[in-house]
């Protein structure tokens, strides 16, 4: 079975992500789990997901709250 990051780890990173960033910011986030997971203990891999959302969260905050597609044609 494949190992997936907790749950609840990811809602928070979906949660703080910009909606048009979230699937590539996502899908990146599964993979470097995943590395985690085959080199590390499950441990030591939640620890390192959780660090990477805290690290990450300011500036993804900022990109949702300041950055938005732009839907206007010039």
């Amino acid at each position: 079975m494949t190992e997936v990051p907790p749950k609840w780890i990811a809602k928070i990173l979906s949660a703080i992500c910009p909606e048009h960033l979230r699937d590539e910011i996502e899908g990146d986030f599964i993979e470097h789990y995943h590395h985690l997971r085959n080199h590390k203990n499950k441990l030591t891999a939640d620890r390192k997901a959780f660090g990477f959302v805290l690290f990450s969260a300011p500036k993804l905050i900022s990109q949702r709250k300041y950055s938005s597609p732009n839907h206007l044609d010039m």
